[in-house]
């Protein structure tokens, strides 16, 4: 793994995702640049799905490694958000919920369209339904009361867009990379 990999804010398991090196190295990695200040973690409370992000010196070190390897500039674009919150995001259930989430559902029907893209995860109806109650809680998602329908419908809110938006391009990222 390279510094190059680092294009937004991540956890150890993303970037393995992305690099297609086993999550325990990259672990290890990320702890070895944060001991050498190239990276710091911005949820340092966190016990699981820490992030982290280049400092100063990381992001010259970044870019020297570029220049000298003759590729492009890195361009990072990315929304600002709680970390803390995203990196509360980052587990696979509430991921593939706020993926899911492109227009208003039902906790049905997202369950229904996870297990459709990814067959191998382990979700119930209960699993969803207490996920957005969650995002509920921390106003990721917001109900929209649909005429003649019983139960309500979910959508994201502005604050759920940018927390997607940062989860998709950490994908695109890795499917460009690998």
């Amino acid at each position: 793994m390279t510094l190059t990999s680092l294009m937004q804010p991540m956890t150890a398991k993303q970037l393995s995702q992305m690099t297609e090196i086993r999550e325990d190295s990259c672990s290890f990695i990320l702890q070895e640049f944060l001991r050498c200040r190239i990276v710091t973690c911005l949820n340092s409370q966190a016990r699981r799905s820490r992030l982290y992000w280049l400092t100063e010196d990381g992001k010259k070190c970044q870019k020297y490694f570029v220049e000298s390897h003759g590729k492009a500039v890195l361009h990072t674009d990315f929304p600002v958000v709680d970390w803390n919150l995203y990196g509360w995001v980052c587990y696979t259930h509430r991921t593939a919920i706020l993926k899911t989430l492109t227009e208003p559902l039902q906790p049905a029907v997202i369950r229904r369209k996870i297990l459709h893209h990814n067959p191998t995860i382990k979700i119930s109806a209960n699993n969803v339904s207490d996920i957005l109650r969650l995002f509920l809680q921390k106003s990721i998602i917001e109900p929209v009361v649909i005429r003649k329908k019983v139960h309500p419908f979910y959508r994201l809110t502005e604050l759920g867009i940018k927390l997607q938006k940062l989860l998709h391009q950490s994908d695109v990222v890795a499917s460009t990379t690998c």
